[in-house]
This record gives structure tokens, sequence and C-alpha cells, in this order.
């Protein structure tokens, strides 16, 4: 036995030298990587980036702009719930009173839309307090192999006595009852958070649920997530919501927080305001009049010079689409004609975070870093879950007259890629984005399937799609990483936009479909 361990040892030793060497060698040899640790320009010799033509997608009737009997959109579902207040507080009376009276009647596809419309992730347990059922952004913690670890962890750290001892008590009372608990992760293990155990349920097939409500809406977060920030940061509340009236060269907020110029509400009549939501892709340039926002709208100006179009850049570095639905309040108050949703990179980031198992193996060791690079990314529930939170934050969009237009994200092309490029993004993925296990095949893999979503709920919900990422031929000639765009590239994607809104706009602002009353 003694000697199949040591065979074991010295194999996993040689399996970690020779994957430290491959490093060092692929640090000396590859050109991208050698200037990207020096500090220097990227070499000139990726592949030239090209724009092509792409269809996107135009509805017949533009939810929205069409009579509401036009449309085919579920809006009695947003109905049934608490509306999203503006503060978190306002509504926790309210609801309690669902929690406590209906919660268990719930579909399963209605407490989902309840858990993200509230700021919640959700476990329902049996009678033995095995767990059946997670709903909310936080699945992937109790998915696949990481349950293995999250249970471990949360036993530990007494979060599960936590639970367990408040779901008795409120079997015991037949109330709910609050606890203060921590967050099931080893990365944020004394991360505090409060969860609502409900009385247990008998559901209609005759199963027993007993349900842990954790409360994770940002605003209630907000104290614990600004430790994690230094003390000139630009946050209010990391990867939420920036602080308002911010004067910085190189980024400036307007009054709401915004990487925008001032705008006023109510707005002027004769003006037509477009918001442009999304995380870095979105907010990302060297300086505000740099940003594609802000360059479209230049381009839409000189497209239509007597008109008065607006565009604002409401995007929000590292936000995930749960969190923009949480802000969705925000959005409608700056009462948009047109909403463009450019997401998708974030909401893989979340997923593949909260495999925190994989990714401290492959943080400590240059062979797992190898070994687990294609399960990185993925997440059984991540595309669905994105798509849930975008589909009702369309319905409220359309509900209040507003456009919606999903634009692809953009990444380097599968087919140009050179493979010291795709070392060279892997290699960025790892040190400065903490991405141990990051593949870019994976990646690529995975965010294509997240514009084929978007382009899916555009057709569903009478909506536009951007083809951004369709258009768009390029590696490190215009992406400086796996995501983000160089100032070329930039001035592409806005251009694409551009182009695809001023075909919207020729029609509709001389028809004056906007907007419903």
């Amino acid at each position: 036995m003694s000697v199949s361990l040591l065979w074991l040892g010295m194999a996993l030793l040689a399996l970690e030298l020779g994957a430290l060497l491959f490093r060092v060698s692929m640090e000396r040899s590859n050109p991208y990587i050698a200037a990207y640790r020096s500090g220097l320009p990227l070499p000139a010799n990726g592949a030239t980036a090209v724009r092509t033509e792409a269809d996107g997608y135009f509805p017949e009737e533009i939810g929205g702009w069409s009579p509401p009997e036009n449309m085919s959109n579920n809006y009695p579902l947003l109905h049934k719930f608490p509306k999203i207040e503006e503060s978190v507080s306002e509504s926790a009376a309210t609801n309690d009173n669902l929690l406590k009276s209906e919660f268990a009647a719930l579909t399963d596809k209605e407490k989902e839309v309840y858990a993200f419309t509230q700021g919640m992730f959700i476990l329902a347990l049996d009678q033995n307090f095995s767990l059946q059922e997670v709903y909310g952004a936080y699945k992937v913690l109790f998915e696949g192999f990481q349950k293995y670890a999250t249970f471990p962890v949360m036993r530990s750290s007494g979060a599960w006595d936590d639970i367990c001892t408040g779901l008795q008590v409120a079997e015991k009372n037949q109330q709910a009852y609050h606890v203060q608990t921590t967050f099931p992760t080893m990365v944020q293990r004394f991360f505090p958070i409060e969860a609502i155990c409900l009385p247990p349920a008998v559901m209609s097939g005759g199963d027993f649920r007993r349900y842990v409500i954790y409360k994770a809406h940002p605003e209630l977060l907000a104290d614990t997530l600004r430790k994690q920030m230094p003390e000139d940061t630009r946050w209010d509340i990391p990867f939420y919501r920036y602080k308002p009236a911010s004067d910085n060269p190189s980024f400036s907020t307007n009054s709401f927080g915004l990487r925008s110029a001032e705008i006023t509400i109510p707005k002027q009549e004769d003006e037509f305001r477009i918001l442009c939501i999304g995380g870095s892709t979105t907010e990302e340039g060297a300086s505000n009049e740099t940003t594609y926002p802000s360059l479209m709208e230049g381009c839409l100006a000189q497209a239509f010079p007597d008109r008065k179009i607006e565009v604002v850049n409401a995007g929000i570095s590292g936000i995930s689409s749960d969190w923009h639905l949480l802000r969705i309040n925000d959005y409608l108050k700056w009462e948009p004609d047109l909403v463009i949703i450019h997401v998708g990179v974030n909401d893989l980031w979340r997923q593949y975070n909260l495999k925190w198992a994989v990714n401290m193996l492959a943080d400590y060791s240059h062979f797992a870093r190898l070994l687990f690079s294609h399960v990185g990314l993925r997440g059984a529930g991540s595309i669905g879950n994105t798509g849930l939170c975008l589909e009702i934050m369309t319905m409220y969009f359309q509900q209040s007259g507003a456009a919606v237009a999903f634009a692809s994200i953009a990444h380097p092309n599968t087919e140009l890629i050179s493979k010291a490029e795709k070392q060279y993004y892997n290699y960025q993925a790892w040190n400065k984005w903490q991405l141990p296990a990051f593949s870019f095949d994976q990646y690529a893999d995975d965010i294509e399937s997240s514009n084929r979503m978007l382009n899916e709920i555009s057709k569903k919900h009478n909506t536009f799609y951007i083809p951004v990422a369709e258009s768009i031929k390029g590696t490190t000639s215009i992406f400086w990483d796996f995501c983000h765009m160089n100032p070329e590239g930039i001035a592409m994607k806005a251009e694409i936009m551009c182009d695809f809104v001023a075909e919207i706009l020729k029609t509709h602002l001389s028809k004056r479909q906007y907007p419903i009353p």
C-alpha cells in the first residue's frame, strides 16, 4: 500500500513539474504573453479585423411599440408577485406575507421568477432535510461535483445547523423564522446573510417540502461588498452601482452613477432616448467619449441631424443579468424609448466563479489548471437563469412602452485565431481575471450558446437582435482579452449598432409609433 502511494505521489509530482515547465516555456516563447508580461503593446501580427454582413432580427410587431393586444408576452406572470420596489425595505412586509401564505403553492416557474425578482435564492428540502430543488441565481453551488464541496463547507461553518434549527423552529411555531447565517461558499466562508425558514408544506402531489430563502439582494449585502473594495473605489455597491457625480478625466459619472452625460427626467417631449445596459463590454472605453454608446450617439446625430436622439451608457462592469433585473426601476425611471441589452460574459463568469472547488485546485496546481480547463465556465443552469431574467426584464420594458434590442457579444474569431493568441487569452484569464481553469475554446462555445439564446428570446418576445458577434471577425487586432476590445474594436461595434438602430429609426421616428400611452 505504501509503495503504491509512493508511486502515485511521484506520478503526481512528475505531472505537476511537467505542467510547470510547459507554463515557463510558454511564457518565454509566446510573443503575446511576453509583451503582456512586459507591459508592452501586443505584436501587430494577428489576423486583420474585418466587418462582415450578417442578418439581425426585425420583428413584424415590435414589442413595446405595437398595441398590447398584438403581443403574446405572458404579462400576467409578473402581476402575481410584489413589484420590484425602489427600496428593498419597502417590500419586506409584503414579501413575508406571501412567503407565509402562498409560496409553497407556486409552480416551479413562479418560484424561479419570485427568487430573481426579489434578489433571493431558495433551497427546497424534503422531510429528511435532503436537498430537492434550488431556485434563483446560485444553482451551480448545488450542482454536479460542486455540491460535494458546498455541503461539507456549510456543515463545518455552522451554516447547515443554522438553517436546520431555523426550519425546526418554523415548524414548531408554524410561522416564518429569520436566521443569521453565512453564504455557502469557501471563498466567502464568513459572508453574512439572512435566511428565512418557512413552515413545512405538503405539495399537491403529496411531497413534503421545507423552504429556506436566502435574502441575497445586493442592497442588503452592500456593507460586506463595500469592504472588499479600496477606499478610493468608484463603486457605490461593487458590480451593481457606481458612485454618482464622480469626476475623473477618464471615468466620470453623472448624478445617477452612469458613465454618461447628465440626463433629464422627465425627458424632453421630442427626444428619443436609447438606454444601453450591460457589463464592461458596454461600459468599456479609455474615456467616456470612446465608449460604444457615446460613439453611437455621434453617429446617429449625423444620420438624423433634425432629431434629438440621446444614447445613455448604463453599463456596469461585472454586473450579471439577475442584478440587472433588480435595477429595473432605475432603468424604467430613465424613460427609454429603446433599450439595447448587451450581456452574457458576466453570467458565464458568475457560474465559473461559484465553482470554487475546481478553481481552488487549479489555483494551487499547474497540472489541475490544465486538467480542469474545460469545466471552468459551463453550468447546467447558467443559460436558463440568464434567459429567464432577460425575459422578465423585456416584459417590464415593453409594458412601459419601450422596445428592446439584444446585441450579441463578440469574441476573438475561432477560425482566425492562432495557437499563440489562444495561449495568450488563456494566460491573461488565469492571471488578470483570476480564472485559473479558464479555456478559450470553452468560453467561445459558451458565449455562442448565450448569443443563440438572445436571438431566441428576440423572436419569442418581438424584440430586435443586433448581430454584433456575427458581423466582426478579428483576434488580437481588436480584442485585448477574450471579450474586451481595443479602440478599433469598440468603434467597429458602435458602427454596427448605429447602422442597425438607424434602420429602425428611419421607419419609426417618422411614424411616431412610440411610446404606447
